[in-house]
């Protein structure tokens, strides 16, 4: 067995000592629980550690790893989604526009908490499910998709945009699309099944989204005389299609870490 280190106890841990044979990669071994402990950097918490102790008596140490991240991750996906649907309503009929628009705010703040419960677990964690700075732009990415989201909304209120136009919906609706494929990757990261179909579909549909925005700018500057309002609308466009954008980078991120992991 390895030999204690610095900050190492050693518990009674024989309750548990029973070997349990399992056939990993064509070798007989044994996996038992060590009667140590290894001490958090906290040098607070403390995690088991076990050993794989193969038949040809190479010890390869391994712990349990957190999966509360998946539960987090879901939560952030379920706002974003929430968020992207709400502002294409709004966009489709703005009617009550200062309610709504505070509404997507307020699912804005629901995001931000999932995202700082999600890096909060990150700094407390021994055994993470992916790379740590994986974990971190994953959650960044998503909450990124977000904050633009909630960015459109703002606008149509701080520039007084009671009619928005058509290829604002439009864009709204591509964003849609694209926080349902995510949410739907996030969802299959634990198992890392079928999680790349989800990914390439959001960078189809920001390449759609960049199609929409260019015609709906260049139709802008054909056709609005008034320059306070054809800036308006331009931002609005802008903003919309970055969104499409942090969607794509959000999708880059999970691809990333399924293959790593494959």
């Amino acid at each position: 067995m390895p030999e204690r280190g610095a900050g190492i106890r050693a518990p009674d841990l024989s309750f548990c000592a029973v070997p349990y044979v399992l056939n990993l990669l064509d070798t007989v071994a044994q996996v038992r629980p060590s009667p140590v402990l290894a001490r958090a950097a906290s040098g607070v918490r403390y995690y088991p550690v076990f050993y794989l102790e193969q038949s040809n008596g190479v010890m390869i140490r391994f712990l349990p790893r957190e999966t509360k991240f998946f539960e987090l991750f879901a939560e952030l996906s379920t706002a974003m989604n929430e968020g992207a649907r709400l502002l294409r309503s709004i966009l489709e009929d703005p009617y009550d526009l200062e309610k709504r628009v505070a509404q997507v705010q307020d699912i804005e703040h629901r995001g931000d908490k999932a995202t700082h419960a999600i890096i909060s677990k990150l700094n407390t964690t021994f055994i993470t499910p992916f790379d740590r700075e994986d974990i971190h732009r994953l959650a960044s990415s998503l909450d990124d998709v977000l904050d633009f989201v909630n960015a459109a909304a703002t606008r149509l209120v701080m520039y007084k945009i009671q009619q928005p136009p058509v290829a604002a919906a439009e864009l709204a609706g591509i964003i849609v699309l694209q926080s349902e494929e995510l949410a739907r990757g996030v969802s299959l990261l634990e198992k890392n099944n079928g999680v790349i179909k989800h990914c390439d579909e959001v960078n189809r549909l920001e390449d759609e989204a960049d199609q929409v925005s260019r015609k709906a700018i260049g139709a802008l500057f054909d056709t609005e005389k008034d320059p306070i309002h054809l800036i308006k609308m331009k931002e609005l466009y802008e903003v919309l299609e970055v969104a499409t954008d942090k969607a794509e980078d959000a999708a880059n991120v999970l691809e990333a870490i399924v293959l790593k992991s494959a």
